[in-house]
C-alpha cells in the first residue's frame, strides 16, 4: 500500500516539478553569470561559479537537479515494471546513486582552475565524470528495457547525444589540448540533460506503468 501510494504521489507530480527543477537550473546559472562579469562562462566550469558572488545559487541548480533523480529513482523502483524487469530495477537503483552524487558535489567544492589541489576537489571532480558517464548510459538502460513503448526512441537518442557532448568535456580536460571550453562543454551536456529530465518528467509515467503488448498475430 505505501510502496503504490509513493508512486502515485510521484507519477502525479513528476511533470511539474522536472519542469520547474529544469527552469531553476537555467535560472540559477544565468543569474550566477550576469551578475558576476569576471566569471568566463565559455571556459570556466559550471562548479567554479561558487568562487564568486552568489555563488550558492550554482549550489541550489545542482539540489534541484539532484531532487529530480531522486523522484525518478522513487518512482521506478516503486514500480510494478521494476518487480518484474531487471533492466528498470537497476536503472531506478542509478538514478538514486546519482541522487547522492548530487549531494557528493554540492557539499566538496572544486578546486579553482582545471587542476586538482585538494581530497574535496578530486572527490567533486571524480563524482562529476562518473555521472556524466552514468547519465547517458542510464538512459540507454532504460530505453532498452522499455523498448516496446515507442517513446523510448527518444530516450535512446538522448542518451547518444549525450555520450557525444561527454566526449567532447573528455577532450577538452586533455593536458595537451590548448583550448579548453569547458563551461561551455559542461552547459552543453547539462541543457541536454535538462531536455531529457523534462521529457522523462511527462513521459516516464506512461512509458514505465504501461504494460507491453504482446506482438499481434498475422491473420489468415
Amino acid at each position: 500500500m505505501t510502496r503504490q501510494w509513493l508512486h502515485d504521489t510521484i507519477s502525479s507530480s513528476l511533470p511539474v516539478i522536472c519542469g520547474l527543477a529544469a527552469a531553476t537550473v537555467v535560472i540559477c546559472d544565468a543569474i550566477g553569470v550576469s551578475l558576476n562579469p569576471g566569471y568566463n562562462p565559455l571556459k570556466e566550469s559550471i562548479s567554479d561559479l561558487v568562487f564568486y558572488p552568489f555563488g550558492w545559487l550554482e549550489q541550489i541548480g545542482m539540489a534541484a537537479a539532484g531532487l529530480t533523480q531522486a523522484l525518478f529513482a522513487g518512482f521506478i523502483l516503486s514500480s510494478r515494471s521494476a518487480r518484474i524487469n531487471h533492466w528498470v530495477r537497476i536503472s531506478g537503483f542509478i538514478f538514486a546513486a546519482m541522487s547522492i552524487g548530487f549531494g557528493v558535489i554540492t557539499l566538496f567544492k572544486t578546486d579553482p582552475g582545471l587542476g586538482i589541489e585538494s581530497l574535496g576537489g578530486g572527490v567533486h571532480v571524480t563524482t562529476v565524470i562518473a555521472m556524466a558517464a552514468l547519465f547517458p548510459v542510464n538512459c540507454y538502460l532504460l530505453s532498452r528495457a522499455i523498448g516496446g513503448n515507442p517513446d523510448s526512441a527518444t530516450i535512446l537518442h538522448f542518451s547518444y547525444v549525450m555520450a557525444a557532448i561527454g566526449g567532447l568535456i573528455a577532450l577538452q580536460l586533455l593536458p595537451l589540448n590548448p583550448i579548453r571550453f569547458i563551461g561551455i562543454s559542461e552547459r552543453l551536456l547539462a541543457g541536454v540533460n535538462l531536455a531529457w529530465i523534462v521529457f522523462a518528467g511527462s513521459h516516464l509515467p506512461h512509458l514505465v506503468d504501461t504494460p507491453l503488448e504482446p506482438p499481434a498475430r498475422p491473420a489468415k
